[in-house]
Order: structure tokens, then sequence, then C-alpha cells
């Protein structure tokens, strides 16, 4: 029965951590306006030779019981709903997070993608 009862534990940590499927979107801002994507990947084209493009990325959580949010890739602090950084004409930058639930349990998100093209 002990050994029943360890498999029922193993077996739902296992699942604990995708309950609530929260996901990252991005959005990319240009100076010089131009052909902005957004969704859980985003991409801009640079029209007026901008160095760089901010980026904001946004946790979109299925329910309010989030303790904290641990961003991987850019800087916020840990109840952040979204995070921004800044991303080279030419390049990529991407985020992801993890979402820490008051329950105890936890989701990690998708990476979310911005492409910034001259």
């Amino acid at each position: 029965m002990k050994s029943l009862k360890a498999l029922f534990l193993v077996t739902g940590s296992l699942f604990a951590s995708s309950v609530y499927s929260a996901n990252v979107t991005c959005e990319i801002f240009t100076e010089g306006g131009g052909l902005n994507l957004s969704g859980q990947d985003c991409y801009a084209i640079n029209l007026t030779n901008e160095n760089y493009a901010r980026v904001v990325f946004t946790i979109n959580d299925l329910t309010n019981l989030v303790n904290a949010h641990v961003w991987q890739g850019c800087r916020a602090s840990n109840n952040a709903k979204s995070c921004s950084s800044y991303v080279r004409a030419g390049s990529t930058t991407s985020a992801s997070a993890i979402v820490l639930y008051k329950d105890g349990t936890w989701d990690r998100t998708n990476r979310s993608t911005a492409t910034f093209e001259f």
C-alpha cells in the first residue's frame, strides 16, 4: 500500500506543473513606425535606421493564483507580468518565465522571440 501511495505522489507531482498553462507573448515598439507584428513571436522591420527597438514580453496567466513570475531573458521584479528589453536591428532576443503559484505548483512558459530586421 505504501508503494501505491508513493506512486500517486510521484505521478501527481509530474503533472502538477502544467495545470494552469501560462504563455508569453511579445510586442516590439519602433520609433519610426513600420511593420510590427506581435504575438507569441513578434517581428518588426526597421524603416528609419534605428539601432534598437524596445520589446515588451507579457505573461498571459489563466488564473489569479500567482505567487511570483521568474523571468528568463529579461529583467523584471518577481511579481511583474511583463518585462521589457531591447533588440538590436538585424538580430533577435527572447524571453520565457517560470510562474510560481500560491498552491506550490509551477509552470514553465513558452519562449517568445522578438526579431528586428533592417
